[in-house]
């Protein structure tokens, strides 16, 4: 076993979960900020950076499940589930991890009902020595908030949680590396079809 206990790769699965800043009625939705539910670490690896709230898929557990329920412990935001209440546009999902051969998102949508993956990246850390500490192949979901506007809670191994403009990510020194790539992604490709709620 390595310095993180692993001696083999581990899934991983992180909520990247969208909304527009909440806005006055005068603010058109266009104009309102994407945002990005992000948490600081509190352990490692990536102690004291930035990141999606995420964790290790259990046994048993579904993506979708894995994704409400860290979202959940880390910020105390409640995710839509499979009750297919909330639709939030995107392409590719459902099909394909990259949306390849999916076209223009904006005239090809498909309904996202629950969390939903979207791109896969991995996460590989090593020590001093240069072994492995730390392997996941973290899967990216999608998500959408229940309650846009309901306050964020750092919990569970998150020291701290808020939402972030996606645009301000780049600017930030202590983000996970792809976070901001990834967050990006799911902006282009979801972010037209999410109402700024009123404020």
């Amino acid at each position: 076993a390595t310095g993180g206990g692993f001696d083999r790769p581990r899934v991983g699965v992180s909520a990247v979960v969208l909304r527009r800043a909440p806005q006055d009625a005068a603010v058109s939705n266009a104009e309102a900020p994407l945002q990005i539910l992000m948490v600081r670490r509190a352990n490692e690896p990536s102690k004291g950076m930035w990141a999606f709230p995420g964790g290790s898929l259990e046994l048993g557990e579904s993506l979708e499940e894995c994704a409400i329920r860290e979202c959940a412990e880390e910020t105390g935001v409640l995710l839509h589930g499979g009750n297919g209440a909330e639709r939030l546009v995107g392409c590719g999902v459902g099909t394909s991890f990259t949306g390849a051969g999916c076209g223009d998102h904006k005239t090809a949508p498909m309904a996202l009902h629950a969390p939903e993956p979207f791109t896969v990246t991995d996460a590989i850390t090593f020590d001093a020595d240069g072994k492995v500490d730390f392997h996941y192949a973290v899967v990216q979901m999608a998500a959408l908030p229940i309650d846009p506007t309901q306050e964020v809670v750092a919990g569970d191994d998150a020291e701290e949680a808020q939402w972030m403009d996606v645009l301000h990510l780049r600017k930030m020194s202590k983000v996970v590396r792809k976070c901001t790539g990834v967050a990006e992604m799911a902006a282009e490709r979801y972010g037209h079809a999410i109402e700024a709620p009123e404020s």
